[in-house]
């Protein structure tokens, strides 16, 4: 029997609580809210449970072809939180401008 170590310990801790988070948000939004800013939070939060779950088979990928595979699909998941994050806080507050 292999023991468990802390970091995947961690690293599943800190994706459950991101995916509960996300299906939190995406219940309220199809319990009829209907607004697009709970939409964005879901997305945010299940994009950050999946870069948990990247970031943990990156420190067990074995070869080269995998850790640069894992790594670009980990690119786009990070891409996909920040944007949520991005319009999140637009729509959620409506103070800053598009550009910026």
């Amino acid at each position: 029997m292999t023991p468990i170590s802390v970091m995947t310990v961690a690293w599943s801790i800190s994706g459950a609580a991101s995916a509960m988070l996300g299906l939190s948000s995406l219940l309220l939004w199809l319990r009829g809210e209907r607004e697009l800013r709970y939409l964005l939070a879901a997305t945010m939060a299940f994009a950050a449970a999946a870069c948990a779950g990247s970031e943990l088979a990156l420190s067990r990928s074995t070869d080269v072809a995998t850790y640069l595979l894992t790594l670009r699909i980990q690119v786009v998941l990070i891409g996909a939180m920040l944007l949520s994050l991005v319009w999140f806080v637009y729509l959620h507050f409506g103070s800053a401008s598009r550009p910026l």
